[in-house]
């Protein structure tokens, strides 16, 4: 940190960065005063999680913190980061058990920016596996068909209210989708809350407040990234069509998406990023390989995890801020 005042540089902090704040009771360049105005600072900014900023005075210590309190401040900041890092999707059990043989069916999840190839991917896991595909939008169901109009342009609706049209969209096929796992038959998603989530921050809404609404749906038992830059998407047959094929806005999706990555390895799910540039075959091969490792994984388990999101994690600095945002 820089020495005080520097009230712009601590303004442009960004609120998912944790703060910790040290000041020497002795302190002859700093008073204790400023270390409030900067804690304020830090405070105030929109969307910081409560708990991200922590103030500590260490009695008879100077401005460098010597004669043994900067060890003191070390100790205390590694107990704080270990005891703020709980997974962001933690692990709440939703039992599926099939009571023929035991055996559920895997739930497959393929993500990705628009024109990656996730619709020819999808067909051929549903083919191989003998899955049922679902997609999501599912268009044909009341809110589905609203959420078709803005996609194709024929109506307007503000961000927060269509990023909750997609997640009820998703809450009301959960039912038929459980079913068909607890048979024992796989589900191989096309997009899934991942995308919502993705495509809401890439417009600026705040990504706590995007995974919020799909709080208590199944974690995938693998989801499948295709990661393919906006450029080539953008070479790719019928680019363009809806609302989102845009490719500055792509560019931010795919940002968006690596911060979703990044939280769920962090909560130990099963995110696999497959490089989708090559030939269908070429990528087939990856997600082949990778799908059927997930289903023998899956073939011995009686539950499904369900989302599950943690405030404090946020506040862990690992996300990319996303700053730029885009309307439409």
């Amino acid at each position: 940190m820089r020495s005080f005042p520097a009230h712009i540089h601590y303004a442009n902090i960004p609120p998912h960065v944790q703060c910790f704040i040290a000041h020497g009771s002795n302190d002859e360049d700093v008073s204790v005063e400023n270390l409030g105005i900067l804690s304020n600072i830090l405070m105030s900014q929109v969307g910081r999680p409560a708990g991200s900023v922590v103030t500590q005075i260490y009695e008879k210590a100077d401005h460098n913190l010597s004669h043994g309190a900067m060890d003191k401040f070390m100790d205390q900041v590694r107990s704080w980061l270990k005891k703020s890092e709980p997974p962001v999707l933690l692990s709440e059990s939703i039992p599926i058990k099939n009571a023929l043989n035991g055996k559920r069916g895997a739930f497959i999840v393929v993500e990705g920016l628009d024109r990656s190839g996730k619709s020819t991917q999808v067909a051929r896991l549903v083919e191989t596996l003998e899955a049922r595909h679902v997609k999501f939008p599912e268009r044909t169901t009341s809110i589905g068909m609203m959420i078709n109009s803005y996609l194709t342009n024929r109506c307007d609706i503000n961000d927060q209210a269509v990023h909750l049209l997609f997640s009820a969209n998703r809450w009301e096929m959960l039912s038929s989708i459980l079913q068909t796992l607890q048979r024992g038959q796989h589900v191989v998603c096309d997009r899934y809350a991942f995308s919502g989530m993705a495509y809401s921050h890439a417009k600026g809404l705040d990504l706590s407040w995007c995974i919020s609404p799909d709080v208590g749906m199944p974690l995938p038992d693998i989801t499948l990234f295709l990661d393919l830059d906006e450029t080539t998407a953008t070479k790719r047959a019928a680019y363009g069509e809806e609302r989102y094929e845009k490719k500055a806005f792509q560019s931010l999706v795919r940002e968006a998406f690596q911060n979703i990555a990044l939280l769920m390895e962090r909560s130990g799910a099963r995110w696999e990023r497959i490089d989708a540039s090559g030939s269908p075959d070429e990528v087939w091969q990856a997600v082949h390989t990778r799908v059927q490792n997930a289903i023998a994984d899956a073939q011995t388990s009686e539950h499904l995890r369900s989302l599950h999101f943690c405030f404090a994690a946020l506040g862990m600095g690992m996300l990319h801020q996303i700053k730029t945002t885009a309307t439409f």
